[in-house]
């Protein structure tokens, strides 16, 4: 729980963040490295300066931007090392309004449930987004991808040996991975439910076709999730693995 997590945190976000953009489905519009043009206008009139493009963003502004604009917002000087993480990026994506009211619901006995337990509520915030047929895939890819981190950055601020922190790492691995056959199996049960007990001719048998379907729907999107939250853990687990061989540091 110190301020010097500021930087390793703000690297991993950065890693899911693009460069200049302006996608048309982006209600942020002109947007570079996850700064948006009116977040980048808003701080530079706050300073006295003339607004100009965010595609002028320096190296300085977008350090001021992110610790004042994200980071101090959810306090994250005063979380634990992981939790910091998964707060944060979730305060760049959705806002800080969202992120820390979040956090304090997803609060739990252990860093490491909070940091799964806010992740878990994210991706379901995400999914019900109208911007989610554009950009689902990536939030996906990034929120279980941020869980992981997160979940590694508390084991190694706690000091635990590289051997430890792969096994750990290799274990959630492993859960997800269950979780996610055992899902594949409830998915296709429901739809095999839907087409063998009901009559699709009828008003009433067409709305519970329609139920049944978008819940297998929901079922099948947890499955690709938790395979995802796999791939990231092994993702992980293989980087600590691979540091700890090289000498790298963490």
């Amino acid at each position: 729980m110190v301020a010097r997590n500021y930087p390793a945190c703000l690297t991993e976000t950065l890693k899911w963040e693009g460069g200049l953009s302006n996608h048309p489905d982006d209600p942020g519009g002109l947007t570079n490295r996850g700064v948006t043009q009116a977040v980048y206008a808003a701080y530079r009139s706050k300073k006295g300066l003339a607004v100009i493009s965010v595609a002028h963003l320096s190296e300085q502004e977008l350090q001021e931007i992110y610790r004042r604009n994200y980071w101090d917002k959810v306090s994250g000087d005063t979380l634990n090392h992981g939790v910091d993480l998964a707060t944060f990026d979730y305060a760049v994506n959705s806002g800080p309004g969202r992120a820390k009211p979040a956090l304090e619901r997803a609060l739990r006995a252990t860093p490491e449930a909070t940091i799964k337990a806010l992740c878990a509520a994210r991706l379901s915030f995400v999914r019900g987004l109208r911007t989610f047929a554009s950009f689902g895939k990536g939030w996906t890819r990034r929120i279980t991808g941020i869980e992981a981190r997160a979940v590694r950055m508390y084991y190694e601020g706690m000091g635990m040996p590289a051997t430890v922190v792969a096994d750990r790492l290799t274990t959630s691995q492993k859960q997800a991975s269950r979780t996610a056959t055992q899902q594949t199996g409830g998915a296709a049960a429901g739809t095999g439910g839907a087409a063998v007990t009901t009559d699709f001719s009828s008003f009433g048998g067409l709305l519970v076709a329609v139920a049944i379907f978008a819940l297998a729907g929901f079922l099948f999107y947890r499955v690709v999730i938790n395979r995802q939250r796999a791939s990231a853990y092994k993702e992980q687990a293989s980087q600590v693995i691979g540091n700890a061989l090289t000498g790298a540091p963490r």
